[in-house]
């Protein structure tokens, strides 16, 4: 059947909602049933790629078009767009108790799902037919249904790029603890409002666009770096770097020429489900990525229906991080985990299986997967979806906070990113030199300037730096802590221009937060949150003594920091108790006979624990 190319023009204005109206868990954007000259968000979403020309009427409205001639049904069937048949075909519906590739029903190429209500009302736009399930003029370059088997019959000719993705959300709602008391000015740009930039440095585009999508969105620069901007020409991401994903679909990659052609970065997948069904060229990939010194990151597409699945995808995935060698330091860009619908077969069994329907069991999948992840040393974690999913069954804040990579081949990705780093993956019809056929291309890079930060460890704090983000303009910084065990906020060095600052806590475990503003307007520019586990400087124990005296033991401590403050504590381990207490370095004890602990402390001049040893001591 002859498909159409969703146009460009057809494309209205999005619905604008105030996020003061929106709510977690209900974002309501609308559905344009009946109105044949709006495009749904999931069309736009869908921007460039074909679609059918005919819809069988036997299918719903609210049944899903996951590929040119796949609908997954509400009811967990598989079947032809156009003829309504089931397919039978084991590369899309699976094979015993292995689900298929996903990237099989659209051989190779990325696909956003759209309702089938959506495809009909598109259809009607461009056609004027009130009917839009009539059969088409056959077009023999696409891919068409064999009526004999109801299987997919693919054209020949190189495979495209990657799953079934889409686009992104707007309005959700931040979660985790809130930083401290907050003006708007202070925090305008965080959790991916829309910034205020000083108009000291206004946006620059000092060269035309060389790519981008078929609706707008566009490459260029900005404050002197690399940027990618929507549509409407608002910014995405400056320091921004084009990233490709790629799978076994690309087949043998000329990773030196994609270099050369200007590409910055790859997110290669690894697999996808479970029971190790690894991607053919994850590891020849990763190892050719590194050959050239590309920054790389992996995902994986998840068929997990609960946490046990989960935990075994996070498993497999670094069974093949760990067959290629690769450390988690390794990775420049994030470990995805990729959520899509999906539906497939067991012929053994008769069972469907079938995508979580909940935010709330995804959510209990997103964490197995991520803490197992984490276990194992990976913290450059991030979730994939497209826009469908991310305001249904994943619309929950702490998945949203935990999804750093959305695709919409739109004029905007719509998702409102929780945090500064961000990917959109903007087209899946990329021409790259050095890859056959079409590719996935990707915008990574900060909605805000980066804020780089770094740390002195010394005799009696840590001094905390902040590298200016922004040059030629007055910066004001704050430095804060947020302390994991109390879960309180703490400014330990308020607004002033001072770049750096000396950090005074207690032994734990903190969030060491920084934020960087305008001095003289007062605008958001940027922010910087780490995970720090303090200790107080490095005051230290270099020794100590304990020796026979004629009448008693002399005991001692000696530190490196003139300043420091010491104790001697003894245990008696007989009567299993603390028996006697000494404050300065050195001590003249008389002991019982007995064994016992000889325990020193350190501590820095204002009185903070830095150190402690502790030996056996027999009498």
């Amino acid at each position: 059947m002859q498909n159409r190319r969703i146009v460009s023009g057809l494309l209205v204005g999005l619905l604008t909602i105030p996020l003061s109206f929106v709510q977690a868990g209900a974002v309501p954007f609308p559905t344009h049933k009946g109105v044949a000259n709006e495009v749904s968000q999931d069309i736009e979403d869908n921007g460039g790629q074909k679609l059918p020309d005919k819809i069988a009427s036997s299918l719903s409205d609210k049944d899903k078009l996951v590929a040119p001639n796949v609908v997954f049904t509400k009811d967990g069937e598989i079947k032809n767009a156009q003829t309504g048949a089931v397919i039978t075909d084991k590369k899309i519906v699976g094979s015993g108790n292995t689900p298929p590739d996903p990237l099989a029903k659209t051989n190779g190429e990325s696909f956003i799902p759209v309702e089938v209500g959506d495809v009909r009302e598109h259809i009607r736009a461009e056609s004027g037919d009130p009917n839009p399930d009539t059969v088409k003029k056959t077009d023999p370059g696409q891919k068409k249904t064999s009526p004999d088997n109801n299987k997919l019959v693919e054209k020949e000719g190189t495979p495209g790029s990657h799953p079934t993705k889409s686009g992104e959300v707007e309005g959700s709602t931040n979660s985790g603890p809130s930083l401290a008391p907050q003006t708007p000015k202070t925090f305008g740009g965080v959790a991916g409002s829309r910034s205020v930039i000083p108009s000291s440095f206004a946006q620059s585009l000092t060269s035309p666009p060389k790519d981008g999508n078929e609706q707008g969105a566009r490459w260029g620069t900005y404050n002197g770096t690399k940027a990618f901007f929507d549509g409407d020409g608002q910014l995405f991401a400056q320091d921004a770097k084009k990233v490709i994903d790629v799978s076994k679909w690309q087949k043998g990659i000329d990773w030196q020429a994609v270099k050369n052609s200007g590409i910055e970065g790859a997110i290669i997948r690894t697999g996808f489900g479970s029971g190790g069904n690894e991607d053919g060229y994850a590891v020849r990939n990763i190892n050719g990525a590194r050959s050239v010194n590309m920054p790389f990151g992996v995902y994986h597409f998840s068929y997990a229906e609960d946490e046990r699945d989960a935990v075994q995808e996070a498993r497999d995935m670094i069974s093949v991080l760990q067959k290629a060698g690769v450390r988690p330091s390794d990775m420049a860009l994030p470990v995805v985990y990729d959520l899509e619908e999906f539906v497939w077969k067991d012929p053994s069994d008769g069972r469907t299986h079938m995508s979580p329907r909940t935010p709330e069991a995804y959510e209990r999948i997103i964490n197995s997967w991520w803490s197992t992840m984490q276990a194992a040393g990976y913290t450059n974690l991030s979730v994939y979806s497209y826009r469908a999913m991310l305001n249904g069954v994943l619309n929950k804040p702490s998945i949203h906070a935990k999804t750093h990579w959305v695709a919409a081949y739109s004029k905007r990705p719509g998702f409102n990113y929780h945090e500064n780093y961000r990917g959109w993956q903007y087209t899946s019809s990329g021409r790259v030199p050095g890859i056959q056929g079409k590719v996935d291309l990707n915008a990574f890079g900060y909605k805000n300037p980066p804020v780089n930060m770094t740390w002195i460890i010394r005799q009696e704090d840590i001094a905390v730096g902040i590298a200016p983000p922004v040059s030629a303009v007055p910066l004001e910084y704050r430095f804060m802590q947020y302390n994991l065990d109390t879960k309180k906020w703490k400014e330990f060095q308020g607004w002033n221009s001072a770049n750096w600052a000396g950090w005074s806590s207690e032994e734990g475990n903190y969030w060491l937060h920084v934020e960087v503003r305008h001095a003289q307007t007062h605008d958001f520019i940027g922010m910087r949150t780490i995970s720090f586990k303090y200790q107080a400087g490095t005051t230290a124990v270099d020794g100590t003594y304990a020796g026979w005296r004629t009448n008693d033991i002399l005991l001692g401590a000696v530190s490196d920091n003139p300043r420091a403050r010491t104790e001697i504590l003894i245990y008696d381990v007989g009567k299993k108790k603390w028996v006697t207490q000494f404050r300065g370095p050195w001590a003249s004890w008389k002991p019982q006979p007995g064994i016992y602990w000889t325990h020193f402390r350190v501590y820095t001049s204002d009185g903070r624990l830095s150190q402690t040893k502790t030996y056996p001591f027999g009498a």
